[in-house]
């Protein structure tokens, strides 16, 4: 059986580009059970999970955000409500909703037409490659492809203690590089530490800040954070997510941009599929609806690179500017405007 699309990575990204495509000849291959293994804090705005259907996975909802740095703190109301939610919980309900055939493999090779994985090999007409940042399929193409730079990290544990607001900690003391965080997830509270610069003692730094805030680490798990744009076509294959440095710089929130391009490549494959483009011109409209979206990833890495070389102080003094009731606002307004699900 030749599949119509063969999708590597069964986390938000290959999901939403499973779920959105109107063929159930679809293949999509994880090294394992998608929902079993957390990367990420877990958190989107309420109505971006209200639109994929996922209530069931919500643990709280949250409107107030804490901002501190070393010399003070900042409190506002967002925009629009947050939420928190079950990252197993989401990855189960949306293969439940996958209608083609899901495998769990390791992948070893791709030559541009076939998948090789332990559990055999699999032809495509098309290749989705959302497997991080390892990028599997593109780098098996253009060994260069491997993200060696833009690389943050993030580790996290959950405890068990309630809290009410998401809290964002800027503090060199805590983590230098990058920032802390506390978000309420209903019984449960997810602390982690994040850094955009090199750091072989982060777990370290980690259970030095949870147990500042009066706990101790718990189960842990993190991942890399792949920032900023890079190709998001490789040959003839479509990057989504990670794979394609989809996520943002400084905030480093990748989800919603996740599911956002997966969604658009969907579209656009179907297209392919339904003999509408050739497979070129639906990698090219891809390629460009991506690039429709570069100047606001410059803006942030360019605030990225200021904010991490800034002296905490100068920090504060941003945050107070940014939280002033209009500014705050229209900044909100602009970020969460810029894409939508």
């Amino acid at each position: 059986m030749v599949y119509d699309v063969i999708i590597v990575g069964a986390s938000f990204a290959g999901l939403s580009v499973a779920n959105s495509l109107k063929t159930n000849r679809v293949l999509l291959i994880d090294r394992k059970t998608p929902g079993t293994l957390p990367t990420s804090a877990c958190a989107a705005p309420l109505n971006f999970l209200l639109h994929q259907k996922m209530e069931d996975s919500i643990k709280q909802i949250i409107n107030e955000v804490s901002f501190k740095t070393a010399y003070g703190e900042l409190r506002y109301t967002t925009l629009v409500p947050f939420a928190t939610f079950d990252y197993q919980i989401y990855c189960q309900e949306s293969l439940k909703r996958f209608k083609g055939d899901f495998l769990k493999a390791n992948v070893k090779s791709f030559n541009g037409n076939i998948v090789l994985t332990d559990r055999g090999e699999f032809e495509g007409k098309v290749f989705v490659d959302a497997t991080g940042w390892r990028a599997k399929l593109a780098s098996a193409l253009d060994n260069s492809f491997v993200f060696r730079n833009n690389l943050g990290f993030g580790l996290e544990t959950e405890v068990s203690a309630e809290t009410s607001e998401l809290n964002f900690i800027f503090d060199p003391k805590i983590i230098k590089g990058g920032y802390a965080w506390i978000f309420p997830a209903g019984e449960k509270t997810r602390l982690g530490l994040g850094t955009y610069f090199p750091s072989s003692d982060l777990l370290i730094k980690l259970k030095q800040f949870v147990k500042s805030q009066g706990y101790e680490v718990e189960k842990i798990h993190g991942g890399f954070m792949p920032y900023g744009l890079r190709s998001p076509v490789c040959h003839n294959v479509f990057l989504v997510g990670d794979a394609a440095g989809q996520i943002v710089p400084l905030t480093g929130e990748g989800i919603r941009q996740a599911i956002y391009f997966g969604k658009k490549c969907a579209q656009i494959i179907q297209s392919f599929l339904d003999g509408n483009l050739s497979l070129p011109l639906a990698l090219l409209k891809y390629a460009r609806f991506v690039n429709r979206h570069r100047g606001g990833y410059i803006l942030f890495s360019f605030l990225q690179y200021l904010w991490l070389r800034l002296p905490n102080f100068a920090i504060e003094l941003i945050s107070r500017t940014l939280g002033r009731s209009w500014t705050n606002l229209k900044f909100q307004k602009l970020y969460f405007d810029w894409m939508k699900a």
